[in-house]
């Protein structure tokens, strides 16, 4: 195994811990009072900035020099290459919207809080399908391991 696949299995590990680490904040503090609003918030950007973001940035950058590399594209690779690019541009717009959430929550703008509650739960939805099927993929019949 090369050293830019065992990163990029580290980073995509690194980042789904993270997705489903989010996950469960969500569901644990969702709708448990402004208070616990506030925290969720805090926390969602403070982990997308620190670990998720440059996770997946670090699987972009690792899938793109194994993806330079590759002679013959197959189904499989192709879908988990296009996957895993919708997962990152998905992600990257969704770290707009928890932004938006923790600053309107500092701001103790409930409305803005809520709408941007709303979009980022949307986005954060496409990048978690995005990613099962590149991992789906990537199980399902990629050659390079």
């Amino acid at each position: 195994m090369s050293l830019v696949l065992l990163l990029h299995i580290l980073f995509a590990g690194l980042w789904i811990g993270c997705v489903m680490t989010e996950v469960l904040f969500e569901r644990t503090l969702s709708g448990q009072g402004w208070a616990a609003d506030k925290l969720l918030a805090r926390l969602h950007y403070r982990v997308d900035l620190a670990v998720e973001m440059p996770a997946a940035l670090g699987v972009g950058v690792t899938g793109s020099l194994m993806a330079a590399r590759i002679v013959h594209w197959d189904m499989a690779l192709a879908t988990m290459a296009t996957a895993g690019l919708l997962a990152i541009a998905a992600n990257i717009l969704c770290l707009v919207h928890v932004r938006r959430r923790h600053l309107a929550a500092l701001d103790g703008d409930r409305k803005a809080h809520s709408a941007a509650d709303i979009r980022q739960h949307r986005v954060g939805t496409l990048v978690v399908l995005a990613l099962l099927v590149a991992i789906g993929a990537a199980v399902s019949g990629t050659q390079i391991l």
